[in-house]
């Protein structure tokens, strides 16, 4: 019974850390929607930490996912965190999606502005 709980625990890890390898994927799953990425990516990394696990590059793994977004505003954004980081930012995973999502928030909302405002024309 122990070893097949270890196996088990040992493929659930494998799986989540595959899940994590392929954030760009997962991202158009999610219709680009930054939100539903972070919550997906939080679980996940939830999901390793209760079996004694962590992910020692996920900041590599978000930026890929980020950066698969074809918007070119919100692109240019995560361009701007991966060169802060790489010049060595105290960015944390948190705080990297905590940005990202409320960039994208910003970004939908103006969309939406630009949207109604055109609509009122026509």
């Amino acid at each position: 019974m122990i070893s097949r709980i270890m196996i088990d625990s040992r493929s659930t890890v494998t799986y989540i850390r595959s899940a994590l390898s392929e954030l760009d994927h997962h991202m158009a799953k999610c219709g680009n929607d930054v939100t539903k990425f972070n919550d997906f990516v939080r679980m996940q990394l939830d999901a390793l930490k209760a079996r004694g696990e962590s992910s020692n590059d996920i900041m590599v793994k978000l930026f890929k996912g980020y950066k698969s977004i074809s918007d070119g505003q919100f692109k240019q954004y995560i361009v701007q965190k991966v060169n802060e980081y790489d010049e060595g930012s105290t960015l944390t995973e948190e705080q990297l999606m905590i940005l990202a999502e409320n960039k994208y928030k910003t970004l939908v909302r103006l969309g939406d502005q630009l949207r109604n405002k055109r609509s009122c024309w026509l």
